[in-house]
């Protein structure tokens, strides 16, 4: 049996379907599939430093905040751009502990 991310490289390998398409169907067609989708990019959310500086007297979350309001987009979506500032990202080793006190 295949794992969720082995299918979408056959998916895409043997039909051609673009990963991205080839993933939403899988959450689609399977709950398993879904959920292992997320853990990873929801890993990497634990991480967000709500109160970090990210720059201009604003913190990281008053920019997730704004980019919401602005753009009205999920908040899911900002938080992932977020993540790519250095200084809105906790270290690995201090992200659980942290997360706790923010």
């Amino acid at each position: 049996t295949m794992s969720c991310d082995e299918r979408v490289v056959f998916l895409n390998e043997r039909y051609g379907t673009f990963y991205n398409t080839a993933k939403a169907q899988l959450m689609v067609e399977s709950e398993v599939c879904k959920i292992s989708f997320f853990e990873a990019e929801n890993k990497k959310l634990s991480r967000l430093c709500a109160k970090c500086e990210w720059g201009n007297e604003t913190t990281c979350q008053q920019m997730v905040d704004y980019l919401l309001l602005s753009y009205k987009t999920p908040n899911r979506k900002e938080m992932v751009y977020m993540m790519e500032k250095p200084g809105c990202v906790l270290p690995k080793k201090l992200s659980k502990y942290m997360s706790n006190l923010i």
